[in-house]
């Protein structure tokens, strides 16, 4: 078991043509990394139920300016469109990470009855810090919580909250620790739960 490997830099910085004004001061360039879980998220809230190109455009506006620190995303309307288009690529590339079984080690033999998850960067929350995550198979109650966030709509923040609920219960950590992980760290633990989730797949004792 391995996390995704095949992810963009770390850090992308997209340089301005005209500085772009904020509340407290001027930006001349936008400096992109991956978002964490809850960043997309939050971001994630414009194409729950709407994809079309202005719920895309709010979306990826809210995302670049969570990870750039920006408080009012409406700021980023005086960036130009092709510079947003660039931090919409950039993302993806983390978005779109750890969502085939391959990408995570998985083949189509049987399922690991345990990841010990090593995790790129340790989370610390109310003092204690989270270097790893322990996935096993989830337990029924855990799944159902995890699946009542899918009741009002299958969309892409739903989903992600099911992500979210899933990992934390089965890893037995807070909820604000999984919201902080890298987002395709947490795709590939959801990937790698979801395998035990349905009728027929074997695992490593079955």
């Amino acid at each position: 078991m391995k996390l995704p490997d095949n992810l963009p830099a770390p850090e992308l910085v997209l340089d301005l043509r005209k500085p772009l004004a904020i509340r407290g001061g001027t930006l001349a360039t936008l400096k992109l990394r991956e978002p964490a879980a809850l960043e997309v998220w939050k971001a994630e809230t414009h194409i729950q139920n709407d994809a079309g190109p202005e719920a895309v455009t709010l979306y990826l506006r809210e995302l670049t300016a969570q990870v750039c620190g920006i408080a009012k995303a409406e700021d980023l309307d005086e960036v130009p469109t092709s510079i947003l288009g660039q931090a919409g690529e950039y993302f993806s590339g983390f978005t779109e990470a750890g969502l085939e079984p391959a990408e995570i080690g998985l083949d189509a033999g049987a399922q690991p009855d345990q990841w010990d998850l090593e995790l790129p960067r340790p989370v610390t929350f109310q003092g204690i810090e989270y270097a790893s995550l322990t996935l096993l198979e989830p337990l029924t109650g855990t799944v159902r919580k995890a699946q009542g966030h899918l009741r009002k709509g299958i969309g892409p923040q739903s989903l992600r909250s099911y992500q979210l609920w899933l990992v934390s219960g089965t890893a037995g950590v807070p909820y604000q620790v999984v919201q902080a992980l890298p987002v395709s760290v947490l795709n590939a633990a959801a990937l790698y739960l979801q395998g035990f989730i349905g009728p027929g797949r074997r695992t490593g004792t079955s």
